[in-house]
Parts: structure tokens; sequence; C-alpha cells
């Protein structure tokens, strides 16, 4: 095969535009820090990286759900840690009203203190989440849980949410599980009344109903305290799924940027021995100029 000169030629350029590709696209990766940035650089991996995409994209979905219920709990237990407060008072004032040594004149200054817990239990138990909901009334939640006189309003469902991508979490508990054996709120109003009137009986009656309510109000927090912490362990997994995820989309799609850079010097080399070959071989065949 006889090699002419337009041939020799056509070998160095060709040679040079191969190195000047490859220059370019690892120029490309070193600046975008992706190795597939498109479906055409690698079919196989641009698929994979937009599946671990959605995947991250429902992943981010949960993760904002479990922190809302999280917060919602915490609020929710805050409240509850109020009430608790409130009757144990209430249970305390009881005790001493109870006492047959004290005087009507004392119970009545009791019965103004009583009146006060109530209307501070009132406002813990329809107190309200950071969008303005009330925590308490199950999934009726715009209707105020408790009225003045203790009736429940709300509904006794619950709200659960997406812990992971197959099972959910209960996120929420409903007023009326405050109405066990018996109603807080009625009964430190019932208390109020019977300090008010004086009345021994219905004294001692509301100070048994106060201590059956402080042990089923530390059930109550018992079981919110329990559902945080399941709460809390799922966002954990769906932390370090998400960090796995972005792990995974990192791997199909972005350059390791030490070896690009590598890479790109060699390329940047080479493009150099390239082109100063073909400017010899030009020369080469390029006749000299006659006098």
């Amino acid at each position: 095969m006889r090699v002419t000169n337009m041939y020799m030629v056509d070998l160095a350029q060709q040679a040079n535009a191969k190195n000047q590709s490859t220059v370019a696209q690892l120029s490309q990766e070193v600046s975008s820090g992706l190795a597939v940035a498109k479906p055409s650089d690698n079919p196989v991996a641009w698929m994979e990286a937009q599946r671990e995409k959605v995947r991250s994209a429902i992943n981010d979905g949960t993760g904002e759900a479990l922190q809302s219920g999280i917060e919602k709990l915490t609020a929710t237990d805050g409240a509850l840690s109020t009430l608790s407060g409130l009757v144990s008072q209430a249970q305390a004032l009881a005790v001493e009203g109870a006492s047959a040594n004290i005087t009507s004149d004392a119970r009545a200054n009791e019965a103004q203190q009583v009146n006060g817990l109530l209307q501070s239990a009132l406002a813990a138990v329809n107190s309200k989440d950071v969008d303005g909901t009330y925590l308490l009334s199950g999934t009726a939640v715009n209707t105020t849980p408790y009225d003045t006189t203790g009736n429940y309003q709300g509904n006794s469902s619950t709200v659960s949410i997406n812990s992971s991508a197959s099972s959910t979490s209960q996120s929420s508990i409903a007023g009326s599980a405050l109405n066990g054996s018996v109603n807080v709120i009625a009964t430190i109003g019932a208390l109020a009344t019977a300090l008010t009137n004086n009345d021994l009986p219905g004294i001692q009656g509301a100070l048994t109903n106060l201590n059956t309510a402080v042990s089923e109000m530390s059930t109550t927090r018992s079981q919110v305290g329990g559902m945080m912490a399941s709460l809390q362990s799922a966002q954990s997994a769906q932390q370090s799924l998400q960090t796995s995820l972005t792990s995974s989309i990192s791997n199909y799609t972005e350059v390791d940027a030490v070896q690009s850079a590598s890479a790109l010097a060699q390329a940047s080399t080479v493009l150099q021995v390239s082109q100063s070959v073909t400017q010899k071989v030009l020369e080469l065949l390029t006749p000299p100029a006659t006098a």
C-alpha cells in the first residue's frame, strides 16, 4: 500500500481530532463533576441514576412527614405535660380540701385556685399546632377539642403517616384518650364546685377521680412517648437510606475528581504531542520556498 502525503496528513488530523474530543470531554467532566449528564453518555448508568433519584424524592417526602409527625407529637406531649402538672396540683388541693379540719372559707379559697387550674387545663387540652389546627381533636383538626364543661367535641380517629416505603406509624392521639374511666376536665370542674359548696363527699369523690386521672395521664404520656420513639427510629432509618441513595446516584453519575483531573492532564499532554507531530508532518511535506 502506497502511503501518500495526503494520507499522512489525514492520519495526523484524525489523531488531533480524537485527542481534542477526549480533552473536551474530560474538561466537561472536571468542570461539571458529572461523568453521566445525559442518556447517551452511559444509558445503563443514566437509567439507574434516574431510578435512584425517584426513590430519593419519595424518601425525602417520607422524611418531611416524619419530621412533621415528631414535631406534632412533641407539641402534644408538651400539652399533656402541662395538663398532668395541673391535675397533680388539683389533686393536692383536693387532699387539703378533703380534710375534716379545714374551714369552709379555706375551701372557698381553694375553689378559686381550682377554677384557675380548670381554665389552664382547658387551654392545655385545646392547644394548637404551629399550623393552627388543634392537637387533640382527632382528625377533626378544626374543631375545639373540649368545651368549657369538659365535653369532648372532637373524634377518636388518629393520624398515621408513611414511616417507610412499606409501613405507617401513628403520629397523633385523640383527646378522647383523656377520657378513660374519668373525664379529666369535668373532674377538675367537679372539684371546684364541691369546694365552693363546702361539699365534703363531693370533694372526696373528686379526689378519687383525680387519683385515677393522674395514673391514666401517665399511661397516655407513655403512649405518646412510644409513638415519638417509633417515629425517631424511622427517621434515623430514612436518613440512612437518603445517604445511601445520594451515594448511589453519585456513583452512577459523578466523576472521581482526582482521577478525572489526572486523565485530563494526560490527555492534554497527548494532544500537545499530537499537534506537534502534525506540525512536523506538515513541515516535512511542505515544499521549501524557491528563491
